[in-house]
């Protein structure tokens, strides 16, 4: 019944989809493997150490040069290990994990876009959000519905960027209108303008429950009322709870019209 009305609701226009890290991959050796934990390995091999793949349970532990990074957390444990070294500020961490993201998926496998391609051709999803910095969404949408041309407007929202520089949603978008939100800003080499740990992540949220209007106001009216699907999100409890919280204009305990679905890896 559930999915029943998921797919009533995605038909009729009512969805967003929020897209996260798990549909991320990159092809390693012939294997796809989740890009923030390639990205995680190449970061913390820059710097002479060696990646440990944990479990989601572990913390992240570091040693002199053994770093236990945590399924879906990768990219944050191996920020949070690099900064617990002396001398290493988290703003000299941004430019060298954009260049890497950037090597990482300038040329992408099409079996590595293809769960993207998949999304984009559902045509009930017009306004897509993720939570990942890289571009990966908003090319599969090019690829999908825009014969490969970039016409996927994109949407960034970040507490450090000028005024001048966000955008919002067209008042009247034409019919073949698509657009993705980079809800937790999108890869620079400036500091401070996309999230690459849990901190970075509570800041974003934090000014968008304090500023959202401001010059973003049809883009968080639409988040704030549309129902929305996570799919591979795999946000810490306190965080989805707070980001579905500031996604609402009512408490999560009162009797609300609007619906989350979630879908991730069991």
């Amino acid at each position: 019944a559930k999915y029943d009305e998921l797919l009533a609701q995605i038909e009729a226009g009512e969805i967003i989809p929020v897209v996260g890290p798990e549909l991320l991959t990159v092809l390693v050796e012939g294997r796809e493997t989740p890009l923030y934990q390639v990205l995680a390995e190449h970061l913390l091999a820059k710097y002479g150490l060696v990646a440990s793949i944990g479990t989601p349970e572990g913390a992240p532990v570091a040693n002199a040069t053994t770093v236990s990074l945590r399924p879906y957390h990768e990219l944050n444990d191996a920020v949070c290990a690099l900064v617990a070294q002396r001398g290493r500020r988290v703003q000299d961490l941004y430019r060298p994990i954009n260049d890497l993201l950037k090597t990482l998926v300038e040329a992408p496998a099409e079996s590595s876009l293809q769960p993207l391609r998949n999304l984009a051709s559902v045509s009930g999803f017009k306004l897509f959000v993720t939570t990942t910095p890289d571009d990966l969404l908003a090319r599969a949408i090019d690829a999908e519905r825009h014969g490969g041309i970039a016409k996927t407007d994109h949407i960034v929202f970040a507490p450090k960027l000028a005024s001048g520089s966000l955008s919002d949603l067209p008042e009247t978008p034409s019919s073949a209108y698509t657009a993705v939100c980079y809800l937790f800003g999108k890869a620079s080499p400036s500091p401070f303008v996309f999230a690459i740990h849990d901190e970075d992540t509570l800041e974003f949220l934090h000014n968008l429950q304090i500023n959202a209007a401001e010059g973003m106001k049809r883009l968080f009216s639409e988040l704030r009322q549309q129902n929305l699907l996570l799919i591979g999100c795999n946000f810490a409890d306190w965080l989805s709870r707070f980001f579905i919280r500031v996604s609402n204009t009512q408490r999560l305990a009162d009797n609300r019209s609007k619906r989350e679905f979630l879908i991730e890896q069991s």
